[in-house]
């Protein structure tokens, strides 16, 4: 779910309302709760909270960005110091591995261990056929 700004449509329609009304200069009294007075109270609280919800979102929305902003060079800034250190000390090295790099020598162990499987796979399938 997105969350974008939210407009002041639904409190200028009810704005709208609560001023006609009052032009009447009735205070439209039904009980304790119910009144003009208090609609009118109702609708200003839309506009307060509106205005207090959008300037939070746009905080939130600044520092998301600035997260994400973080994570990328961060991750750029890993990549470029395994290079680093790869050039250093080279692919074998525990240093690389610990920058979050594969040794080669395990890189083709996993790839011939892959083949060996699908050799395996493929002569269960010749015997059956």
């Amino acid at each position: 779910m997105a969350l974008n700004p939210i407009t002041l449509d639904h409190y200028n329609a009810n704005k709208g309302i609560a001023d006609s009304l009052l032009k009447l200069n009735t205070p439209f009294v039904y009980g304790t709760e119910v009144s003009l007075a208090n609609y009118v109270t109702t609708v200003e609280d839309i506009k307060t909270h509106l205005e207090i919800r959008n300037a939070l979102l746009e905080q939130f929305l600044k520092a998301d960005e600035l997260y994400f902003q973080s994570v990328e060079a961060s991750d750029k800034m890993q990549t470029r110091l395994r290079n680093c250190i790869k050039g250093d000390k080279g692919v074998e090295s525990d240093e690389y591995v610990m920058a979050g790099g594969t040794r080669q020598s395990e890189i083709t162990s996993k790839a011939q261990a892959t083949r060996n499987e699908k050799k395996k796979t493929t002569l269960m399938i010749d015997k059956k056929g």
